[in-house]
């Protein structure tokens, strides 16, 4: 049967620009460009409406022939009129199709990678990087004025203070003082900038 008639027989093997791009392992700008081109024939390719339809067996055939004919044609010495062709990241060499297997299953795992990230975003279970800068900004501020507040808080404490037992005991309770202090602006803190779970969103 010819290519001609290939494209002829019905819907059957007919995909959309998209999934034929997809099954072969190309971009689909790379693949409109080729149907654009010449490179995958006329024949193997028809609009329904708006969308543009490609018969998987005659585009394929096709495309391998022009493909062989352009690199054939091209000077060893510029390979890159292979890449004016065909602009897809370039294929590494694979000695089975195990490789070409394994390639996917990294593009799938990045793919619920990024879903993972994004759900955990909407569920509050993640904190903007601006938002933990910010965070850490303000608990190095309360931990500055703390500290200053205790100082002032001692000076006026020890005055005529002589004895070792009562300056220990002042330190004491200016040191309790500045942690209670401290673990209540922390908890406000960390109630401003810590994401809501979903249950207490709802």
């Amino acid at each position: 049967m010819s290519l001609q008639g290939v494209a002829d027989a019905g819907d059957a093997g007919w995909l959309s620009l998209s999934a034929f791009a997809s099954r072969i392992g190309k971009n689909k700008s790379t693949v409109s460009r080729q149907v654009r081109d010449g490179v995958i024939p006329p024949h193997a390719v028809r609009r329904d409406g708006s969308q543009v339809m490609i018969n998987v067996e005659a585009a394929t055939a096709g495309r391998q022939q022009n493909m062989q004919v352009l690199l054939s044609r091209a000077p060893a010495s510029r390979p890159a009129v292979v890449d004016l062709v065909d602009d897809a990241p370039a294929p590494v060499p694979r000695g089975a199709e195990g490789t070409l297997a394994a390639e996917r299953a990294a593009h799938e795992r990045i793919k619920r990678q990024r879903a993972e990230l994004e759900l955990k975003n909407q569920l509050g279970l993640l904190l903007d990087k601006e938002q933990v800068y910010d965070a850490f900004l303000q608990l190095g501020l309360l931990l500055r004025a703390q500290l200053e507040n205790r100082r002032q808080i001692l000076a006026q404490d020890l005055v005529g203070i002589t004895d070792p037992a009562e300056i220990g005991a002042a330190l004491e309770r200016a040191d309790d003082r500045a942690l209670e202090q401290m673990a209540s602006e922390f908890q406000k803190l960390v109630d401003m900038t810590t994401l809501q779970p979903v249950a207490d969103a709802a």
